[in-house]
């Protein structure tokens, strides 16, 4: 019911069952503070004395109109005590009328009025510049449609209730929410009879200036005959109506002008009688309809007029479009057949565009939606839906149109429905936010993909590649590839296969290579058609593929597929040779990544093996120069006799190699004094080896030429024509060893191993940390002529032996697990990584080094020169020859690592003065709550302003998921969204801005761009960008760029075009990894450049293509105007 006073609004039934906007919460008092809702739709606005404000109904959520009266109000407040009874008269009197009257053009009363725009008298457009835009926007349809509308409430009021407005003006015309023009003002209302059942007695009209004009007649709008014949006619409101038509036309002036005056108001009437009304030139400029109509409504005599009920026959009314909303209306529409209904709805796509977007919005759609409920009638109702929705923000398509689309995303039949939503799924993307669109919109492309019409599986598949542009990998991976395969496998018709195939082509870039090697190349293997677009089609597949997955996988499942298929019966020569071209391509790639992987290998290898001879942990008793300087055999070893080495096998010794003189020898600083001595006796204490020695004489060493082992050390032969030096031996004190004793002695032809340690004759004490190279050199028996087996010397000298602990192979580098695959950092690219973790566990070491318990710091790489200056390797060995004993070597420090102090964690606040819409989620990880209220949502303790969030980032590793601040991972996306918070505290619903945030970057992304005869398309690289909050602005001759990119970088910058476009017919599109801007010329004049202002060479212009294999798509020839042909 409508609230007569403030006084009774807030115990009154509208404050205990609707929610009441902010607006009128100052009428409302404090104690309507908690029914309070932010953000009105629709502002408030006055009515007269009337305050009307938007309201919703606490259990349905419909949304109605709040009339409130402050009786203590500037504009009552100072009436005397009549005046106020008067007005009080006058609002209980429309009060009881509209609680009475019950009809479509008047306006409803349900305790709360309908939800309503404006008055009419605020949606004209003021001639002045003082008045701000009209709440509406009125078109010439939507008055025609209105003026209808109360020709048909004012034949009610005449017919049937038996009363006259009497008061008919702007004011008194109310606009509801769905467009329709309402009759009010009934405060006035005359009655043509009287109780008693004669004609009521007529009042003279008079005008009190100290009194609202709401409560009082308008003079200007009042009809002569009862101003000054003392007539009370229908007729009267005749005349009002068609001034208020005339006011609508000429931005609120009327005909005559009475400024409250009875005598202005009979001077206007003689004028009328003298046909002053035809002579205005205002009438002129009109329609000719128009003015017809208004000749016939604007008269001195009431006779003259039509009547309410013949007003919709007048030629004003007879246009098309007023024709579509006549069938359109609910009473007339409801008894039409449904052939009628379905021609109806097929014609109508072609008269949408001669109505405005706010008419097809407030007025069409509305009744749409309600027709939805036929489904016969659904495949000619949504084409026109989604051309109306295609205007609509993305709030106003949540609100009105998805929820009337949500059942038909689930319904497979009829199919002509399915295609209709599917052709329109790039918009509806356009409309949803990602999460309704993953939860409502994809069911509908599954059950396409399930369906048994061949045609509509067509269309869903082609939707497929845009759908992995967009939607996140987890549902590309889990859901949509099953399905598209599903598919691919059934399906016996070529058109869906080939379409298939297409889908598994935009996939592969999302997929990854697991699922590649082990699921998709599987499933094109099993290909048995040879008809050339399925094959064609599979090769673009194996050639996006073969990029992207590792070379043993294109050895041996892709290109084997290939050659296959290359030699199909069916191939012309061109698909042939494309083929091939494939088949090379990947070949090449195999080529140069396995030769460069075993080049790395094998430089692992050397490097391996050098670190290792470097640390072998031997204790040689006595060491044969010799053998030091040749690689481990000593002067009396045939060349290509059998050494026994470390691990028991039998290896011949390398045949000698000619040298032509000491100058390359790099040794030679060490060699050239005393003569030869005999071989020293040699003793190991290897417990497998037992080597005679025999008495001691005296025998010169011919010289012989440096082995093959001697060269690795970078050594040059030495020439046989100079004596060679003599041969001492390193060993160590006295006290390190004594001498075998002679039982031990065999027969220089056999083999035989030592007595365990604890019964051998030799001792063994402990040795130093590093070798000792300043000692005496004595003389030592050479060996037998006959050495079967001499003892195992290393190829290279090691300088630095660390002789306190076994040798061990090990990774300096970190663990690196990454999409499932698993390495070290140190040997990645020498080492490939693997699935297993078993396999990972195999993967031998880079490095070699000593055992310990602490953590060292990573080993130095080895670093080998190729060659080496003779003058320093002299004086490097004669350093080491004539030095002082080296100290022992010492062993590094443990590294002393110091922790990382933990990163702060810098949470958002919530700013409680930004107004907040109902229904926002929370922007804290792991709270899915909405926001309700202020008080409800961030004011107080309760359970709906208690936030269960995770303060810390998602983790996402090897398939799991979850937050680094909690130990709960699992694998579904879905069981991850649904993971409770770990940490209690408020809501962020609006991010306070924090002072110490970073400034924001203006940074210039990158641009590309072609064009055909008719547009150019430009690509903006922008990634992630903040759709919420960036804005592509085209016009006529720029691009207005506002893009809002991640970690405060933002792209502002404005594109002056080199030509001019059409603005209504260009769009723009925001993906993932860019935005797409589609500019439509308005001539076909080709660009020489995007920008007006680029440098162009002379000569130059963007290029033209024919196939579109080189250059962009378009013609042969640019195509110029008149004035650059000229030029």
């Amino acid at each position: 019911m409508l609230a007569a006073a403030s006084s009774l609004f807030s115990r009154s039934a509208i404050y205990a069952n609707y929610t009441i906007s902010a607006s009128a919460s100052t009428s409302a008092g404090s104690q309507s503070s908690s029914s309070i809702q932010t953000g009105p739709t629709v502002p408030p606005f006055q009515v007269g004395l009337w305050k009307v404000t938007e309201a919703t109904h606490k259990v349905t959520n419909k949304r109605v109109s709040v009339w409130a009266h402050d009786k203590r109000g500037p504009e009552v407040d100072k009436l005397p005590a009549a005046g106020k009874e008067n007005v009080l008269a006058v609002l209980k009197a429309e009060v009881t009328a509209l609680s009475r009257l019950r009809h479509p053009s008047v306006l409803e009363l349900v305790f709360a009025t309908e939800p309503l725009l404006s008055t009419l008298a605020l949606s004209i457009p003021d001639s002045g510049s003082s008045r701000k835009k009209p709440q509406v926007e009125l078109d010439e349809v939507e008055i025609q449609k209105g003026i209808l509308q109360l020709a048909k409430g004012l034949s009610f009021l005449h017919t049937s209730a038996r009363l006259v407005h009497s008061n008919l003006n702007p004011s008194s015309v109310l606009i509801n929410a769905a467009g329709d023009w309402k009759l009010s003002g009934l405060g006035l209302t005359i009655p043509l009879l009287s109780p008693t059942g004669d004609p009521t007695r007529w009042d003279f009209p008079t005008y009190d200036n100290r009194l609202p004009a709401y409560i009082q007649r308008n003079f200007d709008y009042m009809a002569p005959e009862y101003a000054i014949d003392e007539r009370i006619e229908t007729g009267s409101d005749m005349y009002s109506l068609g001034c208020l038509v005339y006011a609508v036309h000429m931005k609120g002036k009327t005909p005559f002008t009475t400024h409250g005056s009875m005598n202005t108001l009979r001077e206007n009437a003689r004028k009328l009688e003298n046909g002053t009304l035809g002579a205005l030139p205002s009438l002129g400029g009109m329609d000719a309809d128009l003015r017809s109509l208004l000749m016939v409504l604007i008269t001195r005599s009431s006779a003259a007029r039509p009547t309410a009920s013949s007003i919709p026959t007048h030629a004003f009314f007879n246009a098309l479009p007023i024709s579509t909303l006549n069938f359109l209306d609910r009473a007339t529409f409801a008894a039409k057949p449904r052939e009628e209904k379905v021609a109806f709805m097929k014609g109508l796509a072609g008269v949408l565009s001669s109505f405005s977007e706010a008419l097809k919005r407030r007025k069409i759609l509305p009744s749409l939606l309600e027709e939805m409920k036929d489904p016969l009638l659904l495949p000619s109702i949504l084409p026109n839906v989604f051309t109306i929705a295609e205007k609509l923000t993305p709030a106003e398509f949540a609100s009105t149109v998805l929820p009337a689309l949500k059942p038909l995303f689930v319904v497979r039949d009829p199919p002509q429905n399915v295609l209709a939503m599917l052709d329109n799924l790039t918009m509806i993307q356009g409309k949803t936010t990602p999460a309704v669109f993953r939860a409502d919109v994809l069911p509908l492309v599954y059950n396409a993909l399930d369906s048994e019409h061949p045609h509509v599986q067509e269309r869903a598949l082609k939707a497929v590649p845009d759908l992995c542009e967009t939607i996140d990998y987890a549902e590309v991976q889990g859901v949509l590839f099953p399905r598209v395969a599903l598919v691919f496998t059934k399906t016996r018709i070529l058109s869906v296969k080939v379409n298939t195939l297409v889908c598994f082509l935009a996939m592969v870039k999302t997929l990854d290579q697991a699922s590649l090697t082990q699921k998709l190349v599987p499933l094109l293997s099993k290909i048995r058609t040879k008809e050339p677009s399925v094959m064609l089609a599979t090769l673009d597949v194996h050639e996006r593929m073969g990029m992207k997955v590792d070379r043993e996988a294109v050895a041996t499942l892709v290109l084997p597929q290939l050659w296959a298929m290359s030699v199909g019966p069916l191939l012309n020569i061109t698909q042939f040779q494309r083929f091939m071209q494939v088949i090379k391509s990947l070949s090449e790639r195999i080529e140069k990544e396995h030769a460069q992987h075993l080049r790395d290998s094998q430089r692992v290898e050397d490097r391996s093996a050098i670190a290792l001879n470097n640390s072998v942990n031997t204790t040689v008793a006595s060491v044969d120069f010799h053998s030091l300087v040749s690689g481990g055999r000593s002067p009396s070893t045939a060349p290509g006799t059998i050494t026994p080495i470390a691990n028991g096998s039998n290896t011949p010794t390398p045949a000698p190699t000619t040298g032509n003189g000491w100058d390359n020898d790099m040794w030679d600083s060490m060699l050239n004094s005393a003569p030869s001595s005999p071989p020293p006796t040699m003793v190991s204490n290897r417990p497998s080896l037992s080597v005679p020695v025999s008495s001691a004489q005296t025998t010169p060493v011919t010289p012989r030429p440096i082995t093959h082992a001697a060269r690795a050390l970078g050594a040059k032969p030495i020439s046989p024509s100079i004596p060679p030096p003599p041969i001492s031996s390193v060993i160590p004190p006295a006290s390190s060893f004594s001498s075998p004793s002679p039982s031990t002695s065999h027969s220089s032809n056999t083999f035989s191993t030592l007595p365990p340690p604890m019964t051998r004759s030799v001792t063994t004490q402990s040795m130093p940390a590093a070798p000792n190279y300043n000692i005496t050199l004595t003389p030592a028996p050479p060996k037998p002529n006959n050495p079967t087996f001499t003892p195992l010397t290393p190829s290279v000298p090691n300088y630095n032996v660390n002789m306190s602990s076994p040798n061990t192979a090990f990774h300096p580098g970190a663990p690196k697990f990454h999409e499932g695959q698993k390495s070290w950092t140190c040997c990645e690219k020498t080492n490939k990584p693997v699935l297993s973790f078993e396999e990972f566990q195999a993967i031998p070491g880079c490095a070699h080094g000593t055992h310990t318990s602490e953590k060292v710091a990573p080993a130095a790489p080895v670093v080998t020169a190729p060659s080496a200056n003779k003058a320093d390797i002299a004086s490097a060995t004669a350093a080491l020859s004539l030095a002082p004993s080296a100290p022992p070597t010492t062993i590094a420090a443990p590294r002393v690592t110091t922790p990382a102090p933990p990163v702060e964690i810098v949470e958002d606040e919530d700013d409680p003065s930004i107004p907040v819409a109902p229904g926002t989620l929370c922007k804290r990880p792991g709270c899915r709550k909405q926001f309700v209220s202020d008080e409800e949502s961030r004011q107080g303790d309760g359970e709906a302003a208690q936030c269960n969030y995770h303060a810390n980032q998602p983790l996402f590793h090897e398939g799991s998921k979850g937050y680094v601040c909690c130990k709960k991972h699992v694998l579904d996306f879905d069981d991850f969204l649904a993971i409770p918070g770990c940490k209690t505290g408020k809501h962020v619903f609006a991010p306070k801005i924090r002072a110490d945030r970073p400034a924001e970057e203006i940074v210039k992304s990158r641009i590309d761009h072609y064009q055909t005869p008719t547009e150019v398309r430009v690509s903006v690289y922008a990634k992630q960008v903040d759709q919420s909050r960036s804005t592509v602005v085209l016009e006529t001759d720029k691009i207005v760029l506002d893009l809002f990119l991640p970690a405060g970088k933002r792209d502002k910058r404005t594109i002056a075009l080199f030509g001019t476009i059409d603005t209504e017919a260009s769009s723009y599109k925001f993906y993932g990894t860019k935005v797409d801007v589609i500019l439509v010329k308005t001539d076909n004049r080709s660009w020489n450049a995007l920008q007006a202002d680029a440098v162009v060479p002379e000569g130059y212009q963007l290029t033209f293509g024919v196939t579109g294999r080189t250059g962009t798509v378009g013609a042969k020839d640019p195509i110029l105007d008149q004035e650059n042909k000229r030029l």
